[in-house]
């Protein structure tokens, strides 16, 4: 198998890995909530990163949850002023 075709099988696996998460994070938006925040949770005393507020928006967004996507691209550009893609996002929602 080529490198080129093992890319593809990789970027479709993972596309198709993709696709399930979602569906079943629609099917229990409230767990997927929970979980998102768990994972991307810091440890205590560690410095606060703008990254998995503006993860977890874009898993609100998808799930319809619109209020709480904006308070976390908020909370993202509150910790990182200059974070362009939540910039564009947060006006997109709003």
């Amino acid at each position: 198998m080529s490198l080129r075709s093992r890319g593809l099988r990789f970027l479709d696996e993972t596309s198709q890995d993709l696709r399930f998460a979602a569906r079943m994070f629609r099917k229990s938006p409230g767990f997927a909530a929970v979980a998102i925040v768990t994972l991307t949770e810091p440890e205590p005393g560690a410095p606060m990163l703008a990254g998995p507020h503006w993860s977890l928006a874009v898993v609100l967004e998808k799930l319809d949850r619109k209020p709480e996507a904006i308070r976390e691209l908020q909370e993202a550009l509150r910790l990182k002023p200059d974070f362009e893609q939540a910039k564009r996002d947060l006006k997109r929602l709003k």
